[in-house]
């Protein structure tokens, strides 16, 4: 499953947090090859294990409150961003940071918030 995170506001994700494919931990595999959803993902043949993410969000300067929300997206691709991924280089996935309004013309709702960042003057 991939996640997508972003600010409450945005219309589209401003990053993509991908566990592979239920394969999460282990090495650096590359998972459907040669095609147009070819990424990353790290390489366990056992059962999905729980991993270690970052990725990075911008925030606007402007003083004022910004929640931080996060959906899922069944668009399996995006950036392998534990440790060992994060050490390869890939690319950013734009058509899956448009999964963040693709069923919800709005973007994702207060249930899906995550966090809160506070910007002061």
């Amino acid at each position: 499953m991939a996640a997508r995170l972003g600010l409450a506001g945005q219309d589209r994700a401003q990053a993509s947090v991908w566990n592979g494919k239920q394969r999460s931990g282990g090495g650096v595999k590359v998972v459907n090859p040669g095609t147009r959803v070819e990424a990353l993902a790290e390489d366990n043949p056992g059962p999905a294990q729980w991993v270690n993410v970052t990725c990075d969000v911008v925030v606007p300067d402007e003083p004022g409150v910004y929640s931080v929300r996060a959906r899922y997206a069944q668009a399996y691709q995006g950036r392998l961003m534990t440790a060992e991924g994060r050490a390869v280089p890939q690319p950013e996935y734009q058509d899956v940071l448009g999964w963040w309004m693709v069923d919800r013309p709005e973007e994702p709702g207060p249930e899906s918030t995550i966090g809160t960042i506070v910007v002061e003057a």
